[in-house]
């Protein structure tokens, strides 16, 4: 077995009892030179061990769930997958089971927030939204991406909100952002209008 050793680890340990999480990011090729390390298709890799000191006080019999979860932490991160700067989104399931999708075999990936297509997130994305909503300008390409708040609705809520990013240090882009990916939330809208 290789061990593959990552570049970069973050990480955030609650300290808040009522609200008990821990979050990572791990990315293995970070750095120049780009040397390719990736981690092979497989099962029962392992990317992260949690060791976790227990209080003496705590009963002898009982248990821990540790589950996978979106949302989660301050500020709020979801489970990602980025492979050759294309975004995958995991599907959560049974306690220790995560299904990744290749974004590269679908044409619905999309940057959240890119409503001129180009893979950016510029001011360009919210002058192109306006001028569909409300002049009648070129349709957007792909509606999922336009979609910058992820409301599963197009409106001028979603220009507020990029440019609210872009310019005043707004929330960033939900998923999937800043790369392409595919869409986590289920909704009407796609890249097919």
């Amino acid at each position: 077995m290789r061990l593959l050793s990552p570049e970069l680890l973050a990480f955030n340990i609650s300290n808040n009892p009522k609200r008990p999480y821990v979050t990572s990011g791990i990315i293995f090729d970070i750095e120049p030179p780009y040397d390719g390390r990736t981690l092979p298709p497989g099962e029962n890799q392992r990317l992260l061990n949690i060791i976790a000191d227990i209080s003496p006080l705590a009963p002898v019999e009982g248990s821990t769930v540790v589950r996978l979860a979106n949302g989660v932490g301050e500020p709020p991160l979801e489970n990602i997958l980025t492979v050759n700067s294309m975004t995958v989104l995991p599907r959560l399931e049974k306690a220790g089971t995560v299904f990744f999708s290749a974004p590269e075999m679908s044409t619905a990936a999309f940057v959240r927030g890119d409503a001129n297509g180009n893979q950016l997130v510029n001011i360009s994305d919210p002058v192109v939204l306006l001028g569909y909503l409300f002049l009648g300008e070129n349709p957007v390409a792909c509606l999922d991406a336009a979609d910058a708040n992820d409301s599963g609705t197009i409106n001028v809520a979603d220009a507020a909100y990029s440019l609210n990013f872009l310019f005043r240090g707004g929330r960033i882009p939900p998923p999937p952002f800043p790369n392409p990916g595919l869409d986590p939330s289920e909704d009407t809208l796609n890249c097919d209008q």
